[in-house]
């Protein structure tokens, strides 16, 4: 280094500026563990920033088939992760992906490659537009043995449950004590796992020394293999009702066309019908009103205001349609139009479903079977009694009973269910 034509060399690395260095790196990992991505996602960026693998992926996905997700949301998880990369000092690329299904939803795909070095970045973009996976599991800093063998095929892997049945009561003993598996996130080759496991064994070191808060979140949980069937069903439950809370959330906060929350009644079918992934506009749990009484409704262009003549049943409802019919004269846009026939047509396929295997064994009058109306051409339509019309003609409040009990049966069923539809076991 030269100073006014002196040349002073290098300046020596002072215990100060390594103290400096160490505070920035501690600030940096912690804010990296508040980010709201998953504890795989956070060990992966860490190790990453910590030069303990070349590079690592985080996925940020967008699918309109989700109710209460919105694009909007996704794209500013992008947006606030592409500033927290930046910040942190790493480079990244982002691989856009986005496509129409069949069903008529739309997906998109935002896949961040991060790492310190642009090369490595673009050797992992390469290696997966080549769908090479052998070295992409190379570049993510896992085992070449492990990498190879992936690339291969199931005959060189162990899955996980079938690894674990292989080791002995001491072995089994050993791993659980070390706490380690929840730090796995590859599968082993079946000659080398042993090779394997230590890799895995040093950054649960890493991160148990560099990242103690994180640390923690990913050892609070008992490894998947570990756990017995009773312990696997308690934390898909546990899971099931965090799910649940979510959306109840945002159920809560809906309102109707008169600024009125969802009855309380119904808020728990359009609850499931939602966790189902049924997108749901309006409902009513339900009411019966004597003579005299004074109502108020919307009748879709203005508030009106009732005194009853003589007595009111309206049955309980639930509409459920395409969100893209929010979208204003969405039925001079052809593709648009074909888009929302396809998505409430998967709609009805599913309540169908639902309905059908409700119905299996339960046997109820007819009339109080719920049935599926429609709404106009598009295909949206209606959850409700097969008696609803006849109800409101005759007025029972018995009836309307009845029908909304129908309806709390099928939230029951809902949410019996729900459990093995989340973890993809119900086929619907």
């Amino acid at each position: 280094m030269t100073f006014e034509g002196k040349n002073f060399g290098e300046i020596p690395e002072t215990e100060e500026l390594k103290e400096i260095e160490t505070e920035e790196e501690r600030e940096t990992i912690e804010r990296m563990e508040n980010l709201s991505l998953g504890n795989q996602d956070k060990m992966n960026l860490i190790l990453t920033f910590l030069g303990e693998k070349p590079t690592s992926e985080v996925e940020i996905d967008y699918d309109s088939k989700i109710p209460f997700i919105e694009l909007e949301d996704a794209l500013a998880k992008k947006e606030n992760l592409e500033k927290n990369l930046s910040d942190f000092g790493l480079k990244f690329k982002i691989l856009e992906r986005e496509r129409i299904d069949k069903d008529g939803f739309e997906h998109k795909n935002f896949q961040f490659l991060i790492g310190k070095d642009e090369e490595k970045i673009k050797q992992l973009e390469g290696a997966i537009l080549d769908e090479d996976v052998k070295k992409q599991g190379i570049l993510f800093g896992y085992p070449g043995t492990a990498a190879e063998a992936f690339s291969k095929g199931i005959k060189e892997l162990f899955i996980h449950e079938d690894w674990w049945q292989t080791l002995s009561e001491k072995e089994k003993g050993d791993i659980s004590k070390e706490g380690i598996l929840n730090f796995k996130n590859f599968q082993f080759s079946k000659k080398h796992w042993r090779e394997e496991l230590e890799f895995v064994r040093r950054w649960q070191g890493v991160i148990k020394e560099k990242a103690p808060k994180l640390f923690q979140e990913i050892t609070k949980d008992k490894p998947w293999v570990m756990m017995t069937e009773e312990e696997r069903n308690e934390w898909e439950e546990k899971a099931a009702e965090e799910e649940l809370k979510k959306i109840r959330e945002r159920v809560d906060k809906m309102a109707d066309a008169l600024g009125k929350p969802i009855d309380e009644g119904i808020k728990e079918i359009v609850t499931f019908l939602n966790a189902f992934d049924m997108r749901t506009s309006g409902s009513c749990e339900g009411h019966f009103n004597e003579k005299g009484e004074k109502i108020k409704y919307f009748d879709g262009e203005k508030v009106t205001e009732e005194t009853l003549k003589e007595p009111r049943a309206k049955p309980p409802w639930v509409d459920i349609e395409s969100r893209l019919m929010e979208i204003k004269k969405w039925r001079e846009d052809e593709k648009i139009k074909e888009r929302v026939k396809k998505q409430n047509l998967f709609y009805q396929k599913r309540m169908i479903d639902l309905l059908e295997i409700f119905y299996k064994k339960r046997n109820v009058p007819f009339d109080q079977r719920l049935h599926l109306s429609g709404i106009g051409f598009s295909g949206a339509f209606r959850l409700e009694n097969q008696g609803a019309g006849v109800l409101e003609l005759e007025k029972k409040k018995e009836k309307l009973a009845r029908y909304q009990e129908e309806i709390r049966n099928f939230t029951k069923f809902l949410r019996k269910n729900y459990q093995n539809y989340l973890f993809r076991r119900l086929r619907i």
